[in-house]
């Protein structure tokens, strides 16, 4: 059986980041990050981080800045709320996903070079900032990007990731018209190192993986990676 902990950093600008770590029972073979959507917590990868330790994959799901248990700023009793965010605000989550990088990987004893990112909506715009800026990270699983989500921008991102070191999985349903508009300009923008993945339906992120075939689908991406 896998086994799940709570786990805590804290980010260069002192936000207390709170995150669930799943590990494999047998030996870890590569490690993930998940990022949630908008308005959901880690919870919502919950049942995901239990599929990917069957596989060999060591994950941390975070509740981002103004999420969840991520509400402290300098260990005070002083409340973020996602929900009052000006747009630079949310991109001061950035911070949160490159802490958790570092910081999983040193929980799983692994290098970046086996840590992949996986995000949802907003969280999938963060996992391609993070690794346009960190090419040692080879996989990205982007569910329900957008062009432009709170001023992250994915199009000038995403060309700046390694074409010769990383892949991107760009996933949209079928009827969710501006994350299926995002993901097509984003492969055609970086077509020798993406992936198109289209589902049927209207599911939006993490929503996404309720569709069995799908979660099997992306799992077994996370699970190739070797370290």
């Amino acid at each position: 059986m896998s086994v799940r902990t709570k786990v805590f950093f804290d980010t260069p600008d002192h936000v207390h980041i709170v995150g669930d770590y799943v590990l494999p029972e047998d030996d870890i073979q590569s490690c993930a990050v998940l990022v949630h959507m908008m308005p959901a917590t880690r919870a919502s990868f919950s049942f995901f981080q239990e599929a990917l330790a069957l596989g060999g994959v060591a994950s941390l799901a975070i509740d981002l800045r103004g999420h969840g248990d991520s509400v402290y700023v300098n260990k005070k009793e002083k409340a973020l709320d996602y929900r009052d965010f000006s747009p630079e605000q949310h991109q001061q989550s950035i911070w949160d996903v490159r802490g958790a990088v570092v910081y999983l990987c040193q929980l799983a004893a692994k290098e970046s070079s086996a840590c992949a990112l996986v995000g949802a909506s907003i969280g999938a715009n963060l996992a391609i900032q993070c690794a346009s800026e960190e090419h040692s990270i080879p996989l990205v699983i982007a569910l329900s990007p957008g062009i432009d989500y709170r001023g992250i921008c994915t199009l000038p991102l995403i060309q700046k990731m390694d074409s010769s070191r990383q892949h991107i999985i760009l996933a949209s349903s079928s009827e969710d018209a501006y994350s299926l508009e995002s993901v097509q300009k984003l492969h055609q923008a970086a077509p020798k190192y993406s992936e198109l993945v289209t589902r049927e339906g209207s599911e939006h992120g993490t929503d996404m993986l309720e569709d069995y075939n799908f979660a099997l689908k992306i799992a077994q991406a996370l699970c190739t990676i070797k370290a």
